[in-house]
């Protein structure tokens, strides 16, 4: 089948803005009438990312790309931009791939069309510019101004979606990133993540340049090699358990990623800049060998990566996104999570309420709450979603200070707290009294993959996925007796 391609733009944005990555690849061996642009209103607020994947889905079958079944006519190159990698995400989870099994898998890859994209600066896990976006500033300066449409609109449903720690990003991960049979991968739809490390500076850069940011998009946001983990409560009659456990997948997804110092959100879809980076990504792609070139490609990039913080320029971080709910997955918005930092070897006795934490971990811990909480974002539309960002090698020295003072191993670990509903309606904080990080506690961790967990969790320049189900208890709102209740 004849290869096409597809140019994705993001929010607030226009295909003219890619015009010359479209000369670029016309002079690189791709026919120009063979590279379309993904136009879509992005700043309209009515309009939801279904709403987007609709209409681009119509046109895609409009142009001969797919027949009238979503089958694909021709295999197809898409290169996206910042929030452009969330509608290119939407569509192929709405359209594809709704199973998650080997033979649902192998059916789903010959069907869809894409079989290459490449992200830059993808808003996989958010902006932290999303929330001043929906503002009355983000509407002057970047609100429709075109009469014939909603006046000084900025796309809220968009921008919702786009906020840190956001639901969308959460439900659209467990639909494409968190499966047993992931479609990223070498084999199946490769794709390339490449984003800048440095933000605007100046004026613009003021308001917008964030910690581990290019000035719009979180760093470790971009990536989809994400992990996520569950932590359960045990058994309701089990009274011998009175510690959680963590249930997690993690995916073997291959995706290759790449930092680019002194480039932007701008200017990482400069071709001078990465046009021979997204070159390569694509004849990976397509050549005979195609899984032995993506994987080497990859290799490549994990070095250029390297080399970028091996020189100090720049910090590497990791996002966590944590999501609270009660055991029929009804948000719990009201929570707090005290980060600790504790001798292993004591980690059972705290459990079980023979031992308190001493000075020594009560100092590394103000330490560990502090790096965690320096970062932290709630999700505007449900507050049971929150994102915190970490400086992971901040991290590291926090635990390699703390094994030399402890004279033995630190691991972290953490407390929820969540206030009572009312007097008749609690939670029981007890399985939550301490939860330790570390994979190397036996019965810690249960899952598939358990010898690829890092008893740290800490994973630079990704997004964590962190579940945390609490009991709710209302044992006093109904009996059974032989004797009957009467009316009050």
């Amino acid at each position: 089948m004849p290869f096409m391609t597809l140019i994705i733009h993001g929010w607030s944005d226009q295909g003219e803005s890619f015009t010359n990555l479209k000369a670029f690849l016309s002079t690189n061996g791709f026919p120009a009438d063979s590279i379309y642009y993904g136009d879509w209103l992005s700043r309209e607020d009515n309009i939801t990312y279904n709403d987007v994947c609709a209409a681009l889905n119509y046109e895609l079958y409009k142009r001969g790309f797919i027949d009238d079944r979503g089958n694909g006519l021709v295999d197809l190159n898409v290169i996206v931009h910042s929030t452009g990698g969330l509608i290119i995400r939407h569509w192929i989870s709405q359209y594809y791939f709704h199973m998650d099994d080997e033979t649902t898998l192998a059916r789903e890859l010959k069907r869809c069309p894409v079989k290459n994209i490449v992200m830059l600066a993808p808003a996989n896990f958010g902006s932290p510019l999303a929330e001043m976006g929906k503002s009355w500033i983000g509407g002057i300066i970047k609100g429709t101004h075109q009469p014939d449409l909603n006046f000084f609109s900025t796309g809220r449903q968009i921008l919702n979606g786009l906020e840190l720690g956001s639901e969308y990003q959460w439900v659209l991960a467990h639909r494409d990133l968190i499966r047993i049979y992931p479609y990223f991968s070498s084999a199946g739809i490769q794709t390339t993540v490449l984003v800048g490390t440095t933000g605007y500076g100046g004026v613009a850069g003021f308001f917008a340049d964030k910690p581990g940011s290019d000035g719009t998009v979180i760093i470790s946001g971009c990536n989809l090699n994400s992990v996520k983990f569950s932590l359960v409560p045990p058994p309701l009659f089990d009274k011998n358990d009175n510690k959680s456990g963590w249930q997690y997948v993690q995916p073997p997804l291959e995706v290759a990623f790449c930092t680019f110092s002194g480039l932007n959100h701008r200017t990482i879809i400069d071709t001078a800049n990465t046009g021979s980076f997204i070159l390569n990504a694509l004849s990976a792609g397509t050549g005979p060998n195609r899984e032995v070139a993506f994987k080497e490609m990859m290799r490549t990039l994990d070095a250029q990566t390297a080399k970028v913080y091996a020189s100090g320029e720049a910090k590497q971080y990791q996002q966590f996104i944590v999501h609270v709910q009660d055991e029929d997955e009804i948000a719990i918005k009201d929570f707090t999570l005290e980060f600790l930092v504790i001798r292993k070897s004591g980690f059972g006795a705290l459990v079980d309420g023979g031992k308190s934490i001493d000075d020594m971990e009560q100092s590394a811990s103000l330490q560990f709450q502090d790096l965690m909480g320096h970062d932290v974002n709630s999700y505007s539309q449900n507050a049971s979603f929150r994102s915190f960002l970490v400086d992971v090698d901040a991290a590291k020295d926090i635990f390699a200070k703390a094994d030399r003072n402890f004279k033995e191993e630190a691991i972290p670990a953490f407390r929820v707290y969540v206030p009572e509903v009312d007097d008749l309606i609690t939670y029981d904080l007890k399985p939550l009294h301490i939860v330790a990080l570390d994979a190397s506690i036996p019965g810690n961790i249960q899952g598939t993959n358990v010898d690829h967990v890092k008893p740290d969790f800490l994973y630079p320049n990704t997004t964590t996925l962190m579940e945390i189900n609490v009991r709710r208890i209302s044992t006093n709102t109904a009996w059974v007796s032989t004797i009957p209740t009467k009316h009050a």
